[in-house]
């Protein structure tokens, strides 16, 4: 009766046991159910706008790293002050901050349209270091960003700044 009682309790308790199978294979074929690829293993194509925006990111880190100035731009309609941010942009001082801002004037746009749907389309643009956060805004005009590509002009600039050295 002793021995029939302890199998019957053996054959119980392993019921409780962990398998000793490995669960490899059931792990595997768990992957391999469903529709489709497996879109988690396989690496996502970037993009020619997400490789340039990644590009432009990594330029202004470096610019910032090195101590390129850092200024914040703004917008507002068209013959008001009531400027918005649009973002920031780094400047190296050979450059002006209005040829800077015209130069990109198509990117910027149209990151303020999206922000912004009630501004319109007739914008102005301004800039303030980043470093001063409660300076006025500078308005950007576009002489100056013509009147900077002088390069006879920007070379006499360059020499007459107490900062470039």
């Amino acid at each position: 009766m002793k021995t029939s009682v302890v199998l019957l309790l053996l054959t119980v308790a392993d019921a409780f046991l962990a398998s000793p199978r490995p669960a490899t294979r059931s792990i595997a074929f768990a992957k391999k159910r469903g529709f489709g690829s497996d879109k988690f293993t396989e690496p996502k194509v970037k993009t020619p706008a997400k490789l340039e925006k990644e590009r432009a990111a990594a330029a202004y880190e470096d610019m910032k790293q090195a101590g390129v100035p850092e200024y914040r731009v703004f917008v507002a309609p068209r013959g008001t002050t009531d400027w918005a941010p649009v973002g920031t942009v780094t400047v190296p001082r050979s450059e002006s901050v209005s040829q800077s801002i015209f130069g990109n004037e198509l990117a910027l746009k149209s990151a303020a349209i999206q922000a912004y749907p009630g501004l319109g389309e007739e914008l102005d643009y301004g800039y303030a270091l980043a470093v001063f956060p409660d300076d006025p805004v500078r308005p950007a005009s576009r002489e100056d960003s013509a009147r900077s590509t002088n390069p006879i002009l920007s070379f006499v600039k360059d020499l007459t700044n107490p900062l470039a050295t």
